[in-house]
């Protein structure tokens, strides 16, 4: 990581075996380095995103990565280990959920979901978009956040471990089920040997390539 800003980084073969890699990793790899995460490839629209917190709570259940853009555009993460058997059969529904309820949301929601959270006072949503961009209004800020959440306007991201026939199908069956809106994809974390020697390759709808090499992607 130089002082400009996340790098690319190169490859490396995973060590320790499967267990190497728990969701609490990937849910701690997404927080605090967002910007592995290939979203310009999947929509520039939402690059740049802020980690606000994990576990956000909702009604359908806690949100595990929560971001949102200096736009006011909402990222969300549910980080899942495809070799549990729960979640290759309902990784995508959840998400799902999590965005169908976020979409009865305003910003000030959001804002008190973040603060209880987070357990600060005032408006730590804003203060920590501010932090990456000062010149932030607040109340365009809070009408462009609650016009995209009213209309269903999120990049829904699940971050694995590995991708599964299994995922390749049910990310065929989100395009069905998504609002046009609604950008979803899968993305992978294998070959993890460190959070700093980690590159998350995108993975939606295509067969996996071999190691090191860009898989082909596709989006919904």
């Amino acid at each position: 990581m130089s002082s400009g800003g996340a790098e690319p980084l190169k490859l490396v073969a995973q060590q320790g075996g499967g267990d190497a890699v728990s969701e609490a990793y990937i849910q701690s790899l997404v927080h605090e380095h967002p910007a592995c995460l290939p979203i310009a490839e999947i929509d520039a629209m939402f690059s740049g995103p802020v980690p606000i917190c994990t576990e956000l709570n909702t009604p359908a259940g806690p949100i595990d990565n929560f971001m949102v853009t200096p736009s006011g555009l909402p990222v969300l993460v549910e980080c899942k280990l495809w070799r549990n058997p729960e979640a290759r059969r309902e990784v995508v529904s959840q998400i799902l959920d999590y965005a169908k309820e976020l979409s009865r949301w305003s910003s000030s929601d959001v804002q008190r979901e973040v603060s209880h959270r987070l357990k600060r006072d005032g408006n730590p949503l804003l203060d920590m978009v501010r932090a990456v961009d000062p010149e932030i209004d607040e109340q365009q800020f809070n009408d462009a956040l609650t016009a995209n959440l009213r209309r269903g306007r999120f990049l829904l991201l699940i971050v694995g471990d590995g991708i599964r026939e299994g995922r390749r199908r049910s990310s065929a069956s989100a395009r069905r089920l998504t609002d046009p809106a609604t950008k979803l994809a899968v993305i992978s974390t294998r070959n993890i040997e460190t959070v700093m020697s980690t590159k998350l390759n995108i993975m939606v709808g295509s067969p996996p390539a071999p190691i090191g090499t860009p898989p082909k992607p596709e989006f919904t």
